[in-house]
Order: structure tokens, then C-alpha cells, then sequence
């Protein structure tokens, strides 16, 4: 079942087109459940803009939010820049500074 889909998304010219090749993808395997339905273009630019954002700095690109494809809206940046943020308790997580 996997082999082909790997097969075409190895095929693909770049990291750019295999988000979009994967985004097409999962479309199709959610068209056999019963998973609401998303804007597939908003996942994808979610995708092309964490991919530029880890590409500008491998340190940097977790300390932003990206839009939900279920709610249509961003997440807010976490309070604490990845790289510092080294107290991973859930209060840690939910608190304000």
C-alpha cells in the first residue's frame, strides 16, 4: 500500500512539491473517513511558510504559529523562545511568561 506513494513522492523536485504531493496525499486517505473537511492550499502554505522558517534558522523556526487548517485560526508564538524554553512542565507550557 505504501510503496507507490513513496515511489511518487522520492519522484518529487523539491521539498516545495513533495508538502504538496503529501497534502494531496492526505486528502485522499481523509476522503475514506469521516475527518471534517480542510482547505487543503491553507495546510500547505501553513507547510511552505514553517519550511522557509526553519530555513531562515534551524534555532528559530518552533517560535512561531501557524494557522490551523481546522479552526482557520493562528497559533499565538509560545511564551519562551524554543531554544531557552527548558522547564517542559504543563504549567511551564500554559503560563504567561
Amino acid at each position: 500500500m505504501c510503496s507507490q506513494p513513496r515511489l511518487q513522492e522520492d519522484a518529487c523536485a523539491d521539498d516545495y512539491e513533495a508538502i504538496a504531493f503529501q497534502g494531496r496525499y492526505t486528502m485522499e486517505l481523509m476522503a475514506k473517513t469521516d475527518y471534517p473537511a480542510i482547505d487543503l492550499e491553507d495546510c500547505n502554505q501553513a507547510f511552505y511558510q514553517w519550511k522557509k522558517h526553519k530555513k531562515l534558522g534551524i534555532m528559530t523556526f518552533r517560535n512561531h504559529g501557524y494557522k490551523s487548517a481546522l479552526t482557520g485560526k493562528t497559533a499565538p508564538p509560545h511564551h519562551t523562545p524554543w531554544k531557552d524554553a527548558l522547564d517542559d512542565s504543563l504549567e511551564s507550557y500554559l503560563g504567561d511568561s
